[in-house]
Formats: C-alpha cells, structure tokens, sequence
C-alpha cells in the first residue's frame, strides 16, 4: 500500500452558503450603494443601502440556523472579525438611519446629520472591508490568504452600488453631465477590479499548492 492511497484530494468549502453569500452581497453592496449616493447626492440610493445592509443581516441571522443565539456573534469582538463585522453593520445602520431621515426631512445640513453622515461613512467602508478581513483570516482555506481581499470587496461593493445606480436613472431627474460622471466613475471601478483580480490570480500561482489548485 503507497503513501499516495491515503492522500486527501482538494474541496471546495462547505461553510459558507447561499445565505451567507447572500449577506456578502447584499451587505456590502448595500454599504457602496449609501456611500456612492452620499457623495453623488441621491438620497434614494443611500435609502436603498441601507435597507440592503438590513436585508443582509436578516440573510445572516437566519444563516446561523439558531437566530435567537445571535449574541454569540458580537461576544468576542476583540479576537473575532464576525463580532467587528456585526458592530459595523449595526453602527452603519443606525447611523445611516438617522442621517438620510434627517436628509428626507429637510434636515441635510445640521450638525447631528453631519455627525451622522460621517460616521455612517466610515461605518460603511467597514462593512464593504469586513468580509475580506474575515475570508483572509480564515486558515482553512489558504486561497483566501490574501491581503488584497479587504481591497477587492471594497471595490467590487462599490461597483455593486455603481451598478445599482444606473438601474435607478431612469426614475431619477439626471442630467448629462451627472449621467457622463457617474459612468466615467463606474468605468474607473471596474478597470480597478480587473487590476486587483489580476494581482491575486497572480499571488495565488506564486502561493501554496492548495491555493494554486
């Protein structure tokens, strides 16, 4: 009998499921879709993210297949990228809340909104950066090894949102120049995806064999 019949073969993951890639989607889609209508000033879009944001998190719960223990995921923030991703989530959402309510008010320009604004900003960049966190940090998988993951859901969050956007132009009031930027920033993202997609296929053929596989 050779060392060879006891050799393992190579498998895909079996944790993270639909629900949680569907979290990962929604999340952090939604968190490049409030940013981008922050900065662009489309407060249907910053509305729209966050109820994603919200929509992910629901995914994610029922994910955990025991909902009601859902504090176990925010006991350990210190040591846990799933614990720093549930405190992201929740400040981006309850921050966010409070500014586009305030900005649907009439209320855009006072000092809470901007208060708010600002830290739902940085709450959002957060979550689009928390799951490449968490995937890199996984030492099950060394594919997932990989600085460049924060980076790359940061970017493909913001195409998600950009994408999001011009689903929406033909019920906003665009103009051409507004239409012509929007599209020159979508273009930007995507050839900045590719660059970091490149980057990692390249990383992961110089990496381990499992990664290479």
């Amino acid at each position: 009998m050779t060392t060879e019949e006891f050799t393992l073969e190579f498998k895909t993951q079996q944790e993270w499921g639909w629900l949680a890639v569907l979290d990962f989607f929604l999340a952090g889609g939604g968190a490049g879709l409030f940013l981008l209508g922050v900065f662009l000033d489309i407060k249907v879009a910053a509305a729209i993210g966050i109820i994603a944001t919200g929509l992910g998190a629901l995914a994610l719960l029922a994910d955990l297949g025991r909902p009601e223990r859902f504090w176990r995921a925010i006991a350990k923030p210190g040591t846990s990228w799933i614990s720093r991703g549930a405190f992201l989530v929740g400040i981006f959402l309850l921050f966010g809340i409070i500014h586009t309510a305030l900005w649907y008010g009439g209320n855009p320009d006072t000092g809470l909104s901007a208060v708010a604004r600002a830290i739902a900003a940085v709450a959002a960049v957060g979550v689009m950066a928390y799951t490449g966190f968490l995937l890199s940090f996984s030492p099950a998988i060394p594919a997932w090894h990989s600085t460049l993951l924060p980076v790359m859901f940061i970017v493909s969050s913001l195409i998600t949102g950009s994408g999001a956007i011009f689903m929406m132009t033909p019920a906003l009031d665009v103009s051409t120049a507004d239409l012509r930027t929007w599209e020159q920033l979508g273009l930007v993202l995507m050839v900045v995806a590719l660059i970091l997609v490149l980057a990692y296929i390249a990383t992961m053929l110089s990496s381990t064999l499992a990664a290479r596989q």
